[in-house]
C-alpha cells in the first residue's frame, strides 16, 4: 500500500477473518466528519483492520482515515519518513535498486525514484506507446507530500497531475514544491480520499497512479472501482504496494498486528489483489513480484536508524520514540519477508474502451 483466491490467499483471509485544488490553493473534500466526532475509544475500535468481506460503514472507513493522517502528518513523522525514507530528499518511497549504489550518498531517494519511473514506463506503455500523445494528465491516488508528481511533470512537459490526499500538511508541502519548482500550474491538489472523489471527475484522467499508498484503502475493490470511474476508456492503472503474504507458518496474530498498526484495513495478497481489480472492471489485471527489493529497502532502511541512533543528534528529538521503534521493526521486517508475511510489487491494468 489485489488478488485471485489461491489456497495460499484463501488461507491469508480467513486468517484474518478470525481476528480539487486548482493550483496554489487547496480544496477540502474529505468526507464531513472530524475528530471530535469520534472519541478516543471509538477510533481505536473502528480502525481495526478487517477482511474485505466483512462489512464496512462510512463512519468507520472516515475513522480508518482519520488514523492514516495521524500515521503520516504530524512535524516528527514527516521529518522522519524524509530522513529515513529520503535521504533528505522528497522521495519517501521505497525503493527498486537496479544499478543503485547501497553505499552511495542518497541510494534511498535515487532507489525511490527509480521505482517511480519503473512505475510511470508501464503506465506509459498502456497510453502512450509511440510518445505521440500531446498531453498526459493523471492522478495520483494517496499523493504525500507530491515527490512522484514533482518528478513526473518535470522531467516531461506534456504531464500533468491530479494529486489526492488525505493529510493537508502533506499537502501544503505539496504545494509549496510545485511552486517553488515552477509546476504550479500543472500540479493541482485535493485533500480527500480516493474512496470517495468528486461525482464530476468521471473519465477525466488518463491513468490512476499510486505509489505505497493504496495499501491503506479501506475497501480495495471499492477503490479500484472508484479509480476506474475517473479513468477515461483505455487508460492505465499503475498501483505498488505492500501485500499480504501467505507463508506457511505466518500466524493469523502476526498479521493482524501488521495490519492494526500499520493502519490497514483490507490486507489482501496479490492474487486476491488481482481480482478485486478485475471485479472492480479493470482490464488485463495483473501482479508484478518486486520483493526482494523491499526486502533491501528494508535493511538500507533499518541501518539507518541505527546510525541516526548511534549519531546521538535524536537524543533529544521528538523523533527519538519513533526511531527506536523503527529499529526494532526493521529488522523483523526483513525476516518476514524471508518467511513470506510480506509482498511487493505493482498492480497493473487498464480500462476497457478506448
Amino acid at each position: 500500500m489485489h488478488r485471485h483466491l489461491s489456497s495460499a490467499a484463501a488461507k491469508c483471509s480467513s486468517k484474518l477473518l478470525a481476528r480539487s485544488v486548482a493550483p496554489r490553493s487547496a480544496t477540502r473534500i474529505f468526507p464531513a466528519a472530524h475528530r471530535a466526532q469520534f472519541p478516543a475509544s471509538a477510533l481505536r475500535t473502528l480502525a481495526k483492520p478487517f477482511s474485505s468481506a466483512a462489512p464496512k460503514t462510512a463512519e468507520e472507513r472516515r475513522a480508518h482515515e482519520m488514523g492514516v493522517v495521524d500515521q503520516y502528518d504530524s512535524e516528527h513523522k514527516r521529518a522522519f519518513y524524509a530522513e529515513v525514507m529520503g535521504d533528505g530528499t522528497d522521495n519517501i518511497h521505497f525503493g527498486k535498486w537496479d544499478g543503485v549504489d547501497t553505499e552511495a550518498p542518497g541510494a534511498y531517494g535515487k532507489a525511490a525514484t527509480g521505482m517511480t519511473n519503473w512505475m510511470w514506463k508501464q503506465a506509459m506503455e498502456i497510453v502512450d506507446q509511440d510518445g505521440s500523445a500531446k498531453q498526459i494528465k493523471y492522478i495520483d491516488l494517496g499523493s504525500g507530500s507530491g515527490s512522484a508528481a514533482a518528478h513526473l511533470c518535470e522531467q516531461d512537459p506534456k504531464v500533468s497531475a491530479m494529486c489526492i490526499n488525505l493529510c493537508p500538511n502533506q499537502n501544503e508541502e505539496n504545494m509549496t514544491r510545485a511552486s517553488a519548482m515552477g509546476l504550479d500550474t500543472k500540479i493541482s491538489v485535493t485533500t480527500g480520499t480516493y474512496m470517495e472523489m468528486p461525482k464530476d471527475w468521471d473519465n477525466m484522467f488518463d491513468g490512476c497512479f499510486t505509489q505505497d499508498a493504496f495499501v491503506h484503502a479501506y475497501s480495495k475493490e471499492a477503490g479500484l472501482r472508484e479509480a476506474l470511474r475517473v479513468t477515461r476508456p483505455g487508460g492505465f492503472l499503475v498501483l505498488c504496494d505492500l501485500h499480504c503474504g501467505a507463508g506457511p507458518d505466518v500466524s493469523a496474530e502476526e498479521l493482524h498486528t501488521f495490519a492494526e498498526t500499520n493502519m490497514v484495513a483490507d490486507w489482501l495478497t496479490p492474487d486476491e489483489c488481482v481480482v478485486a481489480a478485475k471485479k472492480a472492471g479493470w482490464l488485463d489485471a495483473h501482479f508484478v513480484d518486486l520483493t526482494p527489493d523491499i526486502r533491501l529497502s528494508f535493511q538500507l532502511m533499518g541501518r539507518k536508524v541505527t546510525d541516526m541512533l548511534a549519531s546521538g543528534k535524536y537524543n533529544k528529538s521528538e523523533m527519538l520514540p519513533t526511531l527506536k521503534t523503527y529499529e526494532a521493526n526493521l529488522i523483523e521486517r526483513v525476516t518476514q519477508v524471508d518467511r513470506g508475511v510480506f509482498k511487493w510489487g505493482a498492480l497493473i491494468g487498464s480500462k476497457p474502451g478506448n
